[in-house]
């Protein structure tokens, strides 16, 4: 069992580098609940192109990184998010809803280029309870005798797949336009390192974020105290000590 609600993404026209890219929210979150963002997009020259977060999105991911990662509390109404990047290119955004929750930790890696694997360090003092997000992006080196075209990636064995990977085609040639892909896995505790995998060489980005949520607090039991009255209205029925009362429940038939 995850504890993802819903996602929704948005992409570049097929071949057709953009500066933007707009998704609209995910069908189903909660107002008060945790919305993620991640954003990534190829060029031929530089490597990558930087997201900025949108308006009321808070940035995770470091500053001026390739790989955006962005939360924000969800509101009773959520409207199209737009996204834009440093340049035109071929790029992806997806967005995760996630009930309230507090984030505890995050983390980003760069592995690359030209590999095939990654294995990014997973957080330390994760608890049992907490799930941990790994937000894993891959992009292809554009370099001459590499294929520009559908990116793909393998999310880590053993993770449970929140969203999988969706990536932009850029039908291009080898040192053209790079394309990218990005994915969202979720494990819940402490676990080894992950292993990503693709069939492209390139450069893999990846950002694990760890959240609580707050446990249900149970109120001490409330001992209730009855006097019994054992003779009502001249009435008296005798009880031995200890000999145990219920009260009564008669049946009550209609008119």
């Amino acid at each position: 069992m995850t504890s993802g609600l819903s996602y929704s993404f948005g992409v570049t026209p097929s071949g057709n580098p953009a500066a933007t890219v707009s998704v609209t929210p995910p069908p189903m979150f909660i107002s008060g609940g945790l919305l993620f963002m991640c954003a990534f997009g190829g060029v031929a020259n530089p490597y990558a192109v930087v997201p900025t977060a949108p308006a009321g999105w808070t940035a995770l991911s470091p500053g001026g990184s390739a790989f955006g990662v962005f939360y924000k509390v969800a509101t009773t109404y959520e409207s199209t998010y737009t996204v834009p990047f440093s340049a035109a290119c071929m790029a992806e955004v997806v967005v995760a809803a996630y009930p309230p929750a507090t984030i505890s930790a995050s983390s980003f890696a760069q592995i690359g280029p030209p590999v095939n694997t990654c294995t990014p360090a997973f957080p330390a003092n994760v608890t049992s309870t907490q799930p941990v997000l790994l937000f894993a992006g891959a992009l292809d080196d554009g370099a001459t005798g590499i294929t520009s075209g559908q990116h793909s990636e393998n999310l880590p064995p053993g993770w449970t797949t929140i969203i999988p990977p969706i990536g932009s085609n850029a039908q291009g040639a080898p040192g053209g336009t790079q394309s990218s892909c990005i994915g969202l896995s979720e494990y819940l505790g402490p676990t080894s390192n992950p292993t990503i995998t693709s069939a492209q060489a390139g450069t893999f980005e990846t950002g694990f974020v760890v959240l609580s949520f707050a446990q249900p607090s149970i109120a001490s039991p409330v001992q209730q105290t009855f006097t019994v009255v054992r003779s009502v209205n001249g009435i008296v029925k005798a009880h031995d000590a200890g000999a145990a009362v219920n009260l009564a429940n008669p049946a009550i038939f209609g008119m």
